[in-house]
Formats: C-alpha cells, sequence, structure tokens
C-alpha cells in the first residue's frame, strides 16, 4: 500500500494546518467519521480486497494526506486493486496515467492493468518523438500517406480534434493495424507524457478527393471498429468520440447492422453523419455539432470544411 500513497502524493499534497505553538493539527472537518451509505460499502468493499480502512484517508506517517485530490470511495475495489499492482509495479509512473489503465476493462480479459502497461511503455520505445507534429510518422513504411492523420485545435467539447483523411486510407500499402497505430502516435505525441487528463475527438471525412485512392466507407469498417479499439488499449479513457462522416443514407441500414457486431463500448463511441460523398461535396451541417469553426480543424483541410451561416 505504501507505493499507492506514494504516488497518490503527486496528485498534489495537503499540509495539514499548525497550530498556535507551531504544531500540525488535523484540519477541522464538520463530517469527519461520518460516511454516506455509498462510502461506507466501498470502505467495506476495500477491507475485502486487502485494503484496510484507515487506507481511504491515504495519510503516511508524516501526517500528509492526498485524500482533497484522491477519493478511493469513487473507485471500485477491482480499479482500486488494479491500481495497487501498477503503483506496486511502476512505481514512478504518473498516477493520472495509472489511473486510467486500472479503470481500463480490455475485451480481452486475460490481459491484466501491468500487462497492459508494460506493452504500451514497450510501444512508444519503438517510434520516434519529434517537436514538429505533422511529422509523427513511420517513414519504416514506403508509400505510407505523410497525412493522413494530423492534429487539430479543440472540439466542441473541450476535447483535442485528430483528424483523419479517410481518402487515403489503402491497404495495399500496408495494415489497417498501422493506420491505427498512425493516429496513436499522434496522440501520445499531442498528449504530455505527465499522463495529464485530456480526451480526443477523431474525425474522419470518407468524402472523395482528386488524386487519392478514394475507398468507400464500407471498405474502412475494419478501420472504424480497431479506431476505437486498439486506441483504447494504448490510451484508455482518452476517445471522447469517433465521428465518421459522411455516411451515404442508402447504406446506413447496412453500417447499423454492421454496428451491431461491434462492443458495446465501440459502438457507442462511433457517430455516424448521413450526408453526400461524391466528389466535391460538402460538408454535412450536423458536422459543426462537434466543432465550432473550420479554425479548429488542420490549416489543409479547412478549404474543404466551409460553414455556412
Amino acid at each position: 500500500m505504501s507505493a499507492l500513497i506514494s504516488s497518490m502524493k503527486r496528485l498534489g499534497k495537503t499540509t495539514p494546518p499548525k497550530d498556535k505553538k507551531g504544531s500540525e493539527r488535523p484540519p477541522k472537518n464538520p463530517k469527519a467519521g461520518r460516511l454516506s451509505p455509498q462510502g461506507q460499502e466501498a470502505r467495506d468493499s476495500m477491507g475485502k480486497v486487502g485494503y484496510s480502512s484507515g487506507d481511504l484517508d491515504l495519510n503516511d506517517s508524516e501526517g500528509e494526506s492526498t485524500s482533497s485530490s484522491f477519493d478511493p470511495t469513487l473507485y471500485s475495489p477491482e480499479v482500486l486493486s488494479n491500481l495497487h499492482e501498477l503503483t506496486s509495479t511502476f512505481p514512478d509512473a504518473p498516477i493520472e496515467a495509472l489511473v486510467r489503465f486500472a479503470k481500463y476493462k480490455p475485451s480481452d480479459s486475460s490481459s491484466s492493468p501491468v500487462d497492459l502497461y508494460h506493452s504500451y511503455l514497450a510501444w512508444r520505445e519503438t517510434f520516434p518523438r519529434y517537436t514538429d507534429h505533422d511529422v509523427v510518422f513511420r517513414p519504416t513504411i514506403p508509400g505510407f500517406p505523410r497525412k493522413w492523420c494530423q492534429r487539430g485545435g479543440l472540439a466542441s467539447d473541450g476535447s483535442h480534434v485528430i483528424f483523419v483523411q479517410g481518402a487515403m486510407y489503402d491497404t495495399s500499402v500496408t495494415t489497417v493495424e498501422n493506420y491505427v497505430e498512425r493516429c496513436c502516435h499522434v496522440i501520445d505525441h499531442l498528449i504530455p507524457e505527465d499522463g495529464s487528463p485530456g480526451q480526443i475527438t477523431i474525425l474522419i471525412d470518407c468524402r472523395p478527393y482528386e488524386g487519392m485512392l478514394n475507398p468507400p466507407a464500407t471498405k474502412m469498417l475494419t478501420f472504424f471498429k480497431l479506431v476505437s479499439q486498439m486506441i483504447s488499449s494504448k490510451h484508455p479513457g482518452r476517445i471522447s468520440k469517433v465521428v465518421i462522416y459522411p455516411i451515404p443514407r442508402i447504406i446506413t441500414g447496412l453500417v447499423n447492422m454492421i454496428l451491431r457486431m461491434f462492443t458495446k463500448d465501440t459502438r457507442e463511441k462511433l457517430n455516424f453523419i448521413s450526408g453526400s460523398s461524391s466528389m466535391g461535396s460538402k460538408c454535412p451541417s450536423k458536422f459543426w455539432n462537434y466543432v465550432d469553426g473550420p479554425s479548429e480543424l488542420p490549416e489543409s483541410t479547412r478549404g474543404f470544411h466551409v460553414k455556412e451561416t
């Protein structure tokens, strides 16, 4: 438990006030000693997974407390158990990142949070990091489209925008997994390494453009599925939504039928916008429910996203 307590201090610590003699005394709390029914249930549950009730306050031997920054009663016993294992195995890792991995429930139940974080760290060693976000790519893949995935500004909900040019999707160049991995690279570069909070909205433009391969949206269904699953495994808790546009109305029934084969978590993150997907078609008006204006998109794409007034 000491590893967990030590790690929680990185979320911010509070120092008890001193009395007139200079001795530290705990701050007055009129609700001290009283727990809500939910809090009492959480405390009892923690005892069942090996934590004592005193661990709820996360006090160390010096009297410092992080309870104002981390409230264990907000998490299930399973998450707390996962977090204990993670902080014990990775005592120097950002606690915010470990909390996200502790909460993540992969479809492959055989992978523990410790295994997933090990895999994430190993994956991060496989690609370089640049100061220019536009060149975060893997030059070892010949023909891989450089601007397949670019960073934008902010979505309407405050999450970071990642823009994907669907017309460049070409599985004859490389695998669908590598296309998704490119998105993971951009996310990893966009969000600080210190585990800072932050979510991502992925915008996938499926309209055809001159000089590009222009696969139909139905050819990208595997990508739509993996983009949510793979990113969640490397950046759990980061995806706010995946917006896919425009989808021809004639195939919306087919898309909905295929979506039923996806997991509930994947379905909840995918947002399809219907509309014309012919060459030169306008951006659907519902697109602007997710982004406030063209200025939040990569500069090279703004001319194709005109917000009509």
